[in-house]
């Protein structure tokens, strides 16, 4: 049984498809593949992929929330109207 999804979920964006998936391998274990799907000029899907493994999901994981708070602090900095992203609260 080797590459087996265990979760996905698709993102619909105005130009752009995303799928994040969480799969597994005899091989490599747990690992996170996030895609980006779109059509070019000619209608042909492209795919970009990036696959992240177990051993680096925490650091992943944390350069992305930094990411993050740097783009809502940008955004806020603007005064963008639209509401971009949103801080989960718990």
């Amino acid at each position: 049984m080797d590459n087996q999804t265990i979760y996905t979920e698709q993102l619909r964006g105005k130009y752009s498809s995303y799928f994040v998936d969480l799969k597994s391998s005899e091989k490599a274990g747990y690992y996170l593949v996030l895609t980006q799907s779109q059509k070019d000029k000619e209608g042909n899907y492209q795919s970009h992929r990036i696959r992240i493994f177990a051993d680096e999901v925490g650091s992943f994981a944390g350069a992305f929330e930094r990411a993050l708070d740097s783009f809502r602090d940008h955004q806020q900095k603007v005064g963008s109207s639209e509401e971009v992203v949103k801080k989960k609260t718990t």
